[in-house]
């Protein structure tokens, strides 16, 4: 005789935490990397100077469209659309959770601390400045992408999110070198 189990049940904290995530990568990259004016029906106002002038345009248009992707998956992982098992199997519960927001809310508040200080020092910013915000962008994109990589593997389209991220990052690359 078979026994039917019951599915493990979806912690709301968890969801919450991955919604947090995924809501601070959104609007990380709203604020200082596509810099959006909420209050602008045109959308975004300008791209960092951290990415090279060339590709602001398709930034700012891939951008958009990808601000339902970021919709889309911050439904999914709040709902049970997006199962307790397939959670566990992407190690997006319990202890691993706790390890991967960690990361993220570390990585995320660095890069604020840094920013608000430097933004109270009414110095010019010069490219040592756009150097060191690049290097804790990229901590922090890193960071995301731990939580990205794991839920793009049961939501597929999560994968834009990661690869848009991955852009973002050769693109600071490339205007302001590699080291951090």
């Amino acid at each position: 005789m078979a026994t039917s189990q019951t599915p493990p049940s979806i912690d709301p904290a968890e969801s919450a935490q991955l919604q947090e995530i995924i809501t601070n990568l959104q609007n990380f990259i709203n604020e200082y990397i596509i810099f959006v004016d909420p209050f602008s029906p045109t959308g975004p106002r300008a791209v960092s100077p951290m990415i090279p002038g060339r590709y602001h345009e398709e930034l700012r248009n891939a951008w958009k469209d990808l601000q339902s992707v970021f919709n889309d998956v911050n439904s999914i992982v709040g709902s049970d659309n997006f199962p307790q098992q397939q959670r566990i199997e992407a190690g997006l519960t319990g202890n691993q959770l706790k390890l991967k927001y960690k990361i993220c809310k570390e990585a995320h508040d660095s890069v604020r601390d840094f920013y608000v200080e430097q933004e109270l020092d009414a110095k010019p910013k010069d490219k040592s400045f756009f150097k060191k915000l690049r290097g804790y962008c990229k901590r922090f994109f890193q960071g995301s992408n731990i939580v990205i990589s794991s839920i793009s593997k049961s939501i597929p389209y999560g994968e834009a999110i990661r690869e848009f991220i991955d852009g973002i990052v050769w693109l600071g690359d490339r205007i302001l070198g590699t080291s951090d």
